[in-house]
């Protein structure tokens, strides 16, 4: 588990995105995006040229 937790940290929100869209079969990415909520519970739209570790705390 402690291994997937770590590969998905240092993934860009792009393969995640990526990963989500293949899994529901969506063929138009394009059209969605990625939202976290973050230590104040905002939300804000996922940075896909970021890793995800950037965004994910432990």
């Amino acid at each position: 588990m402690s291994s997937t937790l770590t590969q998905v940290r240092k993934a860009k929100g792009e393969e995640l995105l990526d990963t989500i869209c293949r899994s529901m079969n969506l063929m138009e990415k394009d059209y969605f995006g990625l939202i976290y909520e973050d230590k104040h519970d905002l939300r804000n739209w996922l940075d896909l040229d970021r890793r995800i570790g950037k965004f994910v705390k432990s």
